[in-house]
C-alpha cells in the first residue's frame, strides 16, 4: 500500500481517507489469514503518517510488546528518532517565538538530537555558557 505523499495529507478529509484504506487493507489481509503481515503493514504505515499516529503505535508497543510488526527497530524509532516530517529552520523559529528573549541564545545547532511523536529536540547554548 502507498501512501499520499505527506504533503497532499495535511490534516482533515485527506487523512481521514487514508487512514479508512489503510484499516480496508489491514482488514483484508487479516481476513485472509496473513495477520501478520497485515499488523506489519498497519504499523509501518502508522509511524509514517506522523504525530499522533507514532504516539497510538507507542501505547500499542507499551500495552502488548509482542504486537506482530512491532520490531525493534519500529521500538527504537517510535520512542526516540521518530521521522521528522516538517524541515523547518529553527533557529529562525526560536528567534522569532522569544522576541528580545532570543539575544539570550549563543548558538543552536541545527540537526535534532531526537525526535518524539509531538517533537524534534536540538542542543543549544545559551551566553550564559549553559
Amino acid at each position: 500500500m502507498i501512501l499520499m505523499p505527506q504533503k497532499q495529507l495535511k490534516y482533515g478529509y485527506g487523512r481521514s481517507v487514508e487512514v479508512v484504506r489503510l484499516a480496508r487493507r489491514v482488514g483484508w489481509l487479516g481476513a485472509t489469514g496473513r495477520r501478520d503481515k497485515a499488523a506489519s503493514e498497519l504499523i509501518k504505515n502508522l509511524v509514517e503518517m506522523g504525530g499522533i499516529y507514532i504516539k497510538f503505535v507507542q501505547i500499542l508497543a507499551n500495552l502488548l510488546p509482542d504486537f506482530p510488526g512491532i520490531t525493534p527497530e519500529i521500538r527504537r524509532d517510535i520512542f526516540s528518532n521518530a521521522p521528522i516530517k516538517h524541515k523547518v529552520d529553527i533557529a529562525q523559529a526560536i528567534y522569532d517565538q522569544l522576541g528580545p528573549k532570543a539575544a539570550q541564545i549563543e548558538y543552536i545547532d541545527p540537526t535534532p538530537i531526537g525526535s518524539g511523536s509531538f517533537a524534534v529536540v536540538y542542543k543549544a547554548k545559551l551566553t550564559s555558557g549553559k
